[in-house]
């Protein structure tokens, strides 16, 4: 068999719905590029998440499916992936977003064309629980290492990467106690290896606004782990103190005063 020129990887757990699932799955398979294999790896799913990626799998002999025992972690799910990929570039996808049909045809051509890039990732489309299109998110076009500072200047399921980055950076780590930031911690170990990314901006993903989310505390303590870690690789440090703080002054707000900040920095800032 031909080794495909791309590989989407995308880790799932629980999905909440089959639509869900599907709409995101679908977005991959109905790209106008075509040559890729499409790897998911379920994460030990105990609903009926596993059934509906079978069927889809049934359905398209491009995706290569792939199952934890048990609940492992996100940045685990995507390193099993990673692991038996072939493409030359590899394309992220979350379960819970979709893809835009031209994502990958432009996304690959600007890093055919854009050989000092090492990935890219898009600006986004926001959608809410009832599949409206209720926003958009911005992103800096050539992200500096300060641009890590208040937030991930990239949008984990918009990125793809050349596939040597990993050889690079290695590859994803499951951080803290709650095994999250995957991506903050794989990009700013990117730019710590004097590696650089990209966004394309123009709207070639669509990302699920979930405003009604509250962060665990113990995932704040993580995310600033992960930011001081990263800020230090960066020389960052001394000011990236106060953003290392960040996480708990948000975990001393109401959900409310966060979800208005997050937009009035949106409004303001773009990303």
């Amino acid at each position: 068999m031909s080794e495909p020129f791309l590989s989407v990887i995308m880790g799932v757990y629980n999905c909440p719905t089959e639509e869900m699932l599907m709409r995101a799955i679908n977005s991959v398979l109905d790209q106008s590029f075509s040559d890729f294999e499409f790897i998911i790896c379920d994460d030990g799913s105990d609903n009926d998440t596993y059934k509906w990626l079978e069927k889809a799998a049934a359905g398209d002999s491009r995706i290569i499916l792939i199952r934890n025992k048990r609940n492992m972690s996100l940045a685990y799910s995507l390193n099993r992936c990673i692991e038996i990929s072939r493409g030359q570039f590899i394309a992220r996808q979350d379960a819970d977003d979709y893809s835009l049909p031209e994502r990958f045809a432009v996304q690959l051509d600007y890093l055919k064309t854009h050989n000092e890039m090492s990935f890219v990732g898009s600006d986004c489309l926001l959608f809410d629980d009832d599949n409206n299109i209720c926003g958009s998110r911005k992103m800096p076009h050539h992200p500096k290492k300060l641009d890590f500072l208040f937030n991930s200047p990239f949008v984990h399921g918009s990125v793809m990467l050349r596939r040597d980055v990993f050889d690079h950076a290695g590859v994803y780590r499951p951080c803290g106690y709650a095994h999250k930031y995957e991506d903050y911690d794989l990009f700013m170990r990117i730019y710590h290896h004097e590696l650089r990314g990209a966004n394309i901006n123009t709207p070639l993903y669509a990302f699920f606004d979930n405003n009604k989310r509250r962060v665990p505390r113990i995932m704040r303590v993580d995310e600033a782990a992960v930011r001081y870690n990263g800020f230090k690789a960066l020389g960052l440090l001394p000011v990236g103190y106060i953003y290392v703080l960040k996480p708990f002054a948000l975990a001393l707000l109401p959900s409310v005063v966060v979800n208005s900040l997050k937009k009035a920095w949106v409004n303001a800032h773009g990303h």
